[in-house]
């Protein structure tokens, strides 16, 4: 590795904001997780003729729907800009998470 030149600037911001943006993001996301796991029990009074294998689909739809949009949300964020995508996914995770 080349040692770096001694014109290169040196990042001094803080690191703070980005870790408290990110950990807002991962809570969101957890979360919505929590959430889906602790609505298994009403779904199942909900659906007593379904097996908890049945249900099991709906907890596992949920996370490869999530796991699949990852792939596009990534080139979207080459195309118009991490910031703004991943201030779009924040805003729409709550919504997501309310609709369902």
């Amino acid at each position: 590795m080349a040692p770096a030149s001694p014109n290169a600037q040196i990042n001094t911001a803080p690191p703070w904001p980005a870790f408290w943006v990110a950990s807002v993001a991962v809570f969101l996301v957890s979360m919505d997780g929590t959430m889906l796991s602790a609505a298994f029990s009403a779904l199942r009074a909900g659906f007593p003729q379904a097996t908890a294998a049945d249900l099991s689909w709906v907890l596992n739809a949920c996370t490869v729907t999530y796991a699949a949009t990852r792939i596009p949300s990534g080139g979207l964020a080459d195309k118009h800009g991490r910031k703004k995508m991943f201030l779009a996914g924040v805003a729409l995770e709550p919504a997501t998470s309310a609709a369902r």
